[in-house]
């Protein structure tokens, strides 16, 4: 199985969503290209049967590289929920992770940042 999801959001300096898109390609057939609204997604109404507190532990501090450039002092952190884990990537005044890896038994997702700013 081959999937492919291309996210392209803009925020604010403030972690507002001014919007984006998203489109998802699984074995060569699209199976989902959507505009994403603007606004405050932390606002946003939850699902309560899925909304559940993460725990995030930090791992510690290591260079990561991602289209958007080379962070050699990235802070990385590991959270697992449902039996999902995932480890994130964050660099102090980049506004969202620069890289996150999920791992489950479906198989394995990676996003990494391709620009900002």
């Amino acid at each position: 199985m081959s999937a492919i999801t291309v996210t392209d959001m803009y925020m604010d300096a403030s972690g507002v969503s001014l919007g984006g898109h998203i489109k998802m390609i699984s074995n060569g057939q699209t199976v989902m290209d959507q505009d994403i609204p603007p606004g405050d997604t932390s606002k946003a109404p939850k699902d309560p049967n899925t909304d559940k507190t993460i725990q995030y532990t930090f791992v510690g501090v290591e260079p990561v590289t991602v289209p958007a450039g080379i962070y050699p002092a990235s802070m990385k952190y590991t959270a697992t929920i449902q039996g999902t884990t995932s480890t994130y990537w964050t660099v102090s005044g980049v506004p969202m992770f620069v890289k996150m890896v999920m791992k489950s038994a479906d198989g394995d997702i990676t996003e990494e940042l391709v620009g900002w700013g």
